[in-house]
């Protein structure tokens, strides 16, 4: 799937921010690029929403398994992100233009041509992945659940 130029123009501008901090804090870029760009090839909108967020209330909500729960305070490379992120001001325009939400609903339909009543489970290592697609299956008409670590409910609910 090719991305479309402003999901690009995001993608580059991220990881142009964080090659830049590794660079200036002597760090392996590598290293710092894996779980951000995750993200963004998780779901560019919801990558630019939860950057934008940071800093705002000074909350931070970890998005990834591998990260420490217990963090409450974004730290520095992540106050860039924020930063970048409302700078570009992309995550309307982001939601909008989403290749990969359009790809997954034309999926979806094909599943359910063949059987209306299929259950399809769709996995995102990422929450602000799984809260925006709840969001936008919601807006049309899929019923969906979401499942991650924090939910407390059983799981057979």
């Amino acid at each position: 799937m090719k991305m479309h130029p402003t999901e690009l123009e995001f993608y580059q501008a991220v990881t142009d921010e964080v090659s830049s901090y590794a660079l200036q804090n002597d760090i392996a870029p590598g290293f710092l690029l894996a779980t951000p760009q995750r993200l963004l090839t998780s779901c560019f909108s919801a990558a630019s929403a939860h950057w934008s967020a940071m800093g705002n209330d000074g909350e931070f909500e970890d998005f990834d398994s591998d990260i420490d729960e217990s963090q409450t305070d974004p730290g520095p490379l992540q106050q860039r992100l924020g930063q970048l992120s409302r700078e570009l001001n992309l995550t309307s325009q982001l939601r909008d233009i989403d290749t990969k939400y359009q790809t997954l609903l034309v999926r979806l339909q094909r599943v359910w041509k063949d059987d209306r009543n299929a259950k399809i489970i769709v996995f995102s290592g990422f929450k602000p992945t799984l809260r925006y697609l709840a969001e936008r299956l919601c807006e049309d008409s899929i019923n969906s659940v979401v499942l991650h670590g924090d939910i407390k409910e059983p799981r057979d609910r």
